[in-house]
């Protein structure tokens, strides 16, 4: 059982629009495994299949970004080679007693986000495409986008959660992070 903070509980890391940055993507991963991270959601845009080699350390589930068009074949193959599993342009899944929806959020994508934490089905929802940490919440529904890998505007980064959907902002290029309780 991985652990975060001390407390003993489950970590899942949470990674989006990585865009085929190996580098910045593996300090994500190193930080992840520092934090006992024990299962990833990506949610989108890996920009290449290449760098699938880097979510093997730790198992991952995928979906599609807009930027993953031509890879979507590639990644119905490849992502249970590496232990993952790869669930087009959504998932749902269960973890630490958390259901879990996920998606990219492009395109009409973006308002099946509002319509899932509508629905009062799910305990989290993670998403990306914006490149945009972004945090809030729909009644019990936490609504998270861990920003993006890539610097556009914002510092790279990607999100840890504890079994109690407690959640710290990792920023792997600079090796600092922020907490939110």
């Amino acid at each position: 059982m991985g652990e975060t903070w001390g407390l003993g509980k489950p970590t899942l890391g949470v990674i989006s629009d990585v865009h085929g940055d190996v580098e910045t993507t593996a300090r994500a991963f190193d930080e992840f495994e520092k934090r006992g991270v024990e299962r990833v959601i990506c949610c989108g845009d890996l920009g290449d299949l290449e760098i699938l080699d880097v979510f093997r350390r730790i198992p991952t589930d995928f979906v599609a970004g807009n930027c993953d068009l031509r890879l979507r074949e590639g990644l119905a193959v490849e992502a249970p080679k590496i232990g993952g599993r790869f669930w087009g342009d959504f998932g749902e899944t269960e973890w630490a007693g958390k259901r879990i929806f996920f998606t990219h959020g492009h395109g009409r994508l973006e308002d099946r986000i509002d319509d899932e934490a509508y629905s009062e089905l799910w305990d989290l929802i993670c998403f990306g495409h914006t490149h945009r940490f972004e945090t809030r919440r729909y009644k019990e529904t936490l609504i998270l986008n861990p920003g993006s890998i890539q610097s556009r505007g914002e510092k790279p980064s990607c999100a840890v959660l504890d079994a109690d959907l407690k959640i710290e902002r990792v920023f792997p290029a600079t090796f600092s992070f922020w907490r939110f309780a």
